[in-house]
């Protein structure tokens, strides 16, 4: 049997493979609250690239990864206040703050601003039965690297790129 042959007959396999048979578990989630400084050292700490924002109360609100750390620390000075809403400082002084203390703040500003004010606030999310090729098209047509597996609206996965190509390897046994 030629390779296109066995590759072939190896594929319905692999097409019935379900999100609940490859999700990573347990999920890292991250707090909405958290300072972007924080949120940085978490993702370095646990080796993952993104993971699910949840409000105190534990609701899903949305997604960051380091794509989004990126964006932000790249974001020009004047971009910076926008997004941490460092304008609203003023109000709270009772006077324009200079442009030395706006300067200080930016240059903290992954102190000051939290993770909602940078995260993505919609999330892709799949079911347990969800298969193997409608996730890597939904990924592929969404340009994501990562879908959460929900089960009764809460959150029990996450199945991201690393996942689908371990099992490739696997199907193909590389190791």
């Amino acid at each position: 049997m030629d390779q296109r042959a066995r590759a072939k007959a190896s594929l319905p396999d692999f097409c019935q493979l379900q999100a609940g048979q490859i999700m990573s578990v347990p999920v890292q989630t991250v707090y909405e609250g958290w300072s972007v400084k924080r949120l940085m050292k978490f993702l370095v700490e646990a080796r993952i690239s993104g993971a699910p924002v949840i409000a105190s109360d534990g609701e899903l609100v949305g997604v960051v990864s380091i794509s989004d750390i990126v964006r932000f620390e790249n974001l020009p000075p004047k971009e910076k206040i926008s997004v941490s809403h460092m304008d609203c400082y003023n109000e709270y002084v009772g006077y324009q703050l200079s442009e030395s203390e706006l300067k200080a703040m930016i240059e903290h500003a992954d102190e000051n601003c939290t993770v909602n004010q940078i995260m993505t606030p919609s999330v892709i999310a799949v079911s347990l039965e969800t298969s193997l090729p409608e996730i890597a098209a939904l990924m592929r047509e969404q340009n994501i690297h990562r879908v959460f597996v929900q089960n009764q609206n809460r959150v029990v996965g996450v199945v991201s790129t690393s996942n689908v190509l371990g099992v490739i390897a696997s199907m193909c046994e590389v190791r």
